[in-house]
């Protein structure tokens, strides 16, 4: 692994990291980080603590050539290696530093971290002793959680067991309603105060029973969209950890990739893998007796391995992430969002019905009406 400076200008870091595996590429995906460029190469990470090597090497080997036989990115090992190109400030280099080394998940994270740290010690030396009291200050917080099992937080809604049974998570926390929106459309169309445009959105409301969904209607289809902007949501979703690196909005979306459950995996309508999950249930356990450690049983996990994944977004971009996802083929990805919408209706129904197509919102194409629904093309 080699982490090397390529630019620093404008608190804007610019790193090239290489040779690192996939657990190191989901894990900056906690982290408000620009990834410029990703590749994968055709090799992987052989841990430190691995006994049975040989046989650690065929395996690996053989879930590249199945992936590439079958074209299915899916049953790629988390043990691949990469390279990366990624930007980011000071500030979130101070917090990923220390995050992992006052608690690094194994010897790889480690290390990736003290390179961290050394980045830090040439271009801002004077920022070495913030970054020491941030790793002193989580190491006894870490204690704390550690000492206090019972204080720690549990996720709602999330289940996950062997028979695959997962309940998808329903914390969704609202913090504007849709009529509130609907008042603030009218305050500004109208110039009215609160009051006022909440006695006329009474009244029309009395005459015309769709006149809020009018509203919002017009709010969506107008430069008012931005008030979609003041919903919030929170959501708990159980996926495949191939999903998490297709999600648009990277800064919001919180892989736990420290509870990823190696028993669980994602299998697409079109294919059946379970023979080959379950030969790598038995690999895991084979190589957990032969002596690898526990911290490095996660290079064995592949990309159908299901981990629990936190979203907080707001309407506005969860109403143009559906129109991307559902104009694209990925089958997960489609059942995911169709789980997102049956919780956000709970609290926005008229909101979350214009969660949907491009062309069934607003009427036209960005993908050359490749699903045949006869809207009118755009250009991209």
């Amino acid at each position: 692994m080699n982490v090397e400076l390529l630019d620093n200008k404008y608190n804007n870091i610019v790193l090239k990291l290489t040779n690192i595996s996939s657990v190191i590429k989901y894990l900056l995906m906690n982290y408000n980080i620009n990834i410029i460029e990703s590749n994968y190469k055709n090799t992987f990470l052989i841990p430190d603590s691995i006994n049975a090597k040989k046989e650690y090497i065929e395996y690996m080997n053989k879930l590249l050539i199945i992936s590439e036989e079958l074209d299915d990115d899916y049953l790629l090992p988390l043990s691949m290696l990469n390279d990366m190109i990624i930007s980011l400030d000071i500030k979130e280099l101070i917090r990923l530093s220390s995050d992992i080394l006052s608690k690094p998940i194994n010897k790889e994270i480690e290390y990736l971290g003290n390179l961290l740290k050394k980045v830090i010690i040439i271009e801002n030396p004077e920022l070495l002793t913030i970054l020491d009291n941030e790793i002193q200050r989580k190491k006894e917080y870490n204690k704390e959680i550690i000492n206090n099992n019972s204080k720690t937080l549990q996720k709602p809604g999330l289940i996950m067991s062997s028979e695959d049974k997962v309940l998808f998570g329903t914390d969704t926390r609202l913090f504007a309603s849709e009529y509130k929106i609907c008042l603030y459309h009218i305050m500004k169309k109208y110039n009215l105060s609160f009051d006022e445009a909440e006695n006329k959105l009474y009244y029309l409301s009395k005459d015309n029973s769709n006149y809020k969904i009018e509203q919002i209607d017009n709010i969506i289809n107008s430069e008012d969209i931005n008030l979609l902007e003041t919903i919030n949501y929170h959501f708990e979703i159980p996926c495949s950890i191939k999903a998490i690196t297709k999600f648009n909005i990277r800064s919001k979306l919180l892989p736990d990739i420290r509870n990823i459950n190696h028993e669980i995996y994602y299998n697409p309508s079109t294919s059946n893998n379970d023979n080959i999950y379950r030969t790598n249930n038995n690999m895991i356990d084979y190589f957990k007796i032969s002596g690898l450690k526990e911290e490095d049983l996660i290079y064995l996990y592949i990309n159908a391995n299901k981990l629990n994944m936190s979203i907080n977004t707001n309407a506005k971009e969860l109403l143009y992430l559906s129109n991307e996802i559902y104009c694209e083929e990925d089958e997960e990805l489609k059942n995911i969002m169709n789980e997102i919408i049956k919780i956000a209706k709970k609290n926005t129904p008229i909101i979350a019905s214009y969660f949907a197509p491009t062309c069934e919102t607003f009427g036209y194409c960005l993908n050359n009406n490749m699903c045949h629904n006869n809207a009118k093309v755009l250009k991209k």
